[in-house]
């Protein structure tokens, strides 16, 4: 199938125009959550006690550059929905005029320097919040490390972490860029091109174990911080049992939002392998064909392109946890409030169940 065949096929895919639509409607919701959250912090529980301690405004710092990621991506994804809708959309008044002309209008072709400018955002924000939580996990390890005197560290080596993670996702885009190609053009932009080969499928594996990392490390230093806690023979000062609970509450607070991004991205990732094993057509990326038609000719369609929902999990994430907070404080301003008989009758029930 040459370019102009593709074009057209693009022009007349309902799958595409359905998929640029679902981005649009997941993207501007996306942005109205992040918003809500941000204009809001005050109000939910999770993000205000990221602000209540020393060490959780160490990891505010990550968390926030985790937030401007996902900006960062509804943005380009948005543009990038109505520009190929718009680009598409064109090219359908033109398909009349394309019989007699034997041609594509040039103007729905783009070449590589635009998609190079068009996918930049959408690869910051995707690395950028992979390494972000790497970062979150590598300042919960150091703050698990630290019991004694971490609370009364500065923010250093939380702007060291981030500088880091920052460098490492510059890297990446780096040499994801070098092997894009210069010269190529296309019906539509893409993430990955036939020119980049290996290199560009063998990024997603470096991002699955960042994944790996990130979910491990904080799966294991919640286990090793909370049987810490639980054994009262380790000998600890009341500062450090004290640091060692503000770690848990840490843990605990960040784990939703790291479980949701490690599996739509490592789901994600395993579909876009399933999907070039399955389809080989990487002339036609991100658009796998699905089936054959009579004239050996595939209809593309949309390959999966999920990170960017973590921006909509992680708001709903909070505010769930926030939800539950408030009513837990509730819950204990009323027991507090109570008299005196019938708090005795409280406590005996609660005796009794245990």
């Amino acid at each position: 199938m040459n370019l102009e065949q593709t074009a057209l096929q693009l022009s007349n895919s309902a799958f595409l125009k359905f998929t640029m639509s679902f981005h649009i409607v997941a993207a501007s919701t996306g942005i109205i959550f992040l918003s809500i959250v941000q204009w809001n912090r005050k109000l939910f529980a999770p993000i205000r006690n990221l602000s209540q301690f020393n060490q959780a405004s160490r990891a505010q710092v990550a968390y926030s550059a985790n937030g401007f990621s996902y900006f960062l991506d509804f943005f380009d994804v948005l543009f990038n929905a109505f520009q190929l809708l718009d680009n598409h959309a064109c090219s359908s008044c033109y398909e009349v005029r394309g019989e007699q002309q034997q041609s594509v209008p040039s103007d729905i072709l783009v070449r590589a320097p635009y998609c190079m400018s068009l996918r930049t955002p959408l690869l910051l924000s995707c690395y950028g919040s992979i390494f972000s939580q790497l970062a979150m996990a590598a300042e919960r390890y150091r703050a698990s490390s630290n019991l004694a005197n971490y609370e009364s560290t500065g923010r250093a080596v939380g702007h060291l972490l981030n500088a880091i993670h920052i460098l490492a996702t510059a890297l990446i885009w780096v040499v994801h860029m070098t092997f894009y190609g210069t010269e190529r053009v296309s019906a539509h932009c893409t993430m990955i091109t036939p020119e980049g080969g290996t290199v560009h499928t063998s990024i997603p594996m470096i991002t699955i174990v960042c994944e790996i990392v990130t979910i491990t490390t904080f799966k294991r230093l919640l286990t090793r911080n909370s049987r810490l806690h639980n054994n009262t023979a380790t000998g600890l000062t009341l500062s450090e049992r004290y640091q060692l609970s503000e770690n848990i509450r840490m843990l605990n607070l960040l784990l939703p939002t790291i479980w949701s991004h490690t599996s739509i991205g490592i789901i994600a990732t395993l579909i876009y392998f399933a999907l070039m094993l399955i389809f080989p057509a990487p002339e036609m990326y991100p658009l796998i064909e699905t089936k054959q038609d009579s004239q050996n000719e595939f209809p593309p369609q949309e390959s999966v392109s999920l990170l960017y929902l973590q921006g909509i999990f992680m708001p709903l994430i909070f505010i769930y946890r926030s939800r539950k907070e408030n009513m837990r404080v509730q819950r204990i301003r009323s027991i507090n409030t109570m008299q005196s008989a019938m708090l005795a009758s409280y406590h005996a029930k609660a005796f009794m169940e245990g």
